[in-house]
């Protein structure tokens, strides 16, 4: 440009740096056990979060994925166990995330206790007096999962709920 007598106005400028690595830290497989044997299983709140935890452990979910989910979005595929998501982005639940036998039955001992519970119904609802039985909403997902890492000793800002996805894919 600069040939033809046009100055280039962007010479000057430098570009973003990005960095390739992960702002989050995934959990050790001992943090982990340790966070999901922490859970008290005989309640309605610990079997949700227990399966909250293990499908964001074992099946790599986003808290956006766990919010949009309904029990109708548990499936079988073949002879695997599916849950159908709606991925970040996507406006129609067109993918699927693999079960593993411990998420899967987690889910199915949650929603044991939940007797009334609708196909059309969200997944995982709240236990709050306000907003008993209505869907969970991300920043509640990641407040339960915060305050399940702070019980065990674990209060960072480099492990987060997110990290529970590095984790799976650790």
């Amino acid at each position: 440009l600069e040939k033809k007598g046009i100055k280039n106005l962007a010479s000057d400028l430098e570009t973003v740096k990005s960095t390739r690595q992960h702002k989050k830290d995934p959990l050790t497989k001992e943090q982990a056990l340790t966070l999901l044997s922490s859970i008290d299983r005989t309640t309605e709140e610990g079997l949700r979060d227990y399966a909250i935890i293990e499908l964001l452990l074992h099946a790599g979910l986003r808290t956006i994925e766990l919010e949009r989910a309904n029990i109708e979005d548990l499936r079988t595929k073949g002879t695997k166990q599916v849950l159908q998501i709606q991925g970040k982005g996507h406006k129609a639940k067109d993918d699927y995330a693999k079960l593993t036998a411990k998420p899967y039955n987690a889910i199915m001992d949650y929603l044991a206790i939940r007797k009334d519970a609708k196909p059309k119904d969200a997944l995982f609802t709240s236990l709050s007096n306000r907003g008993k039985g209505q869907r969970l909403k991300t920043r509640s997902i990641r407040e339960i999962v915060k305050n399940r890492l702070r019980a065990i000793g674990i209060n960072t800002e480099r492990i987060t709920t997110h990290s529970l996805r590095h984790s799976a894919i650790t």
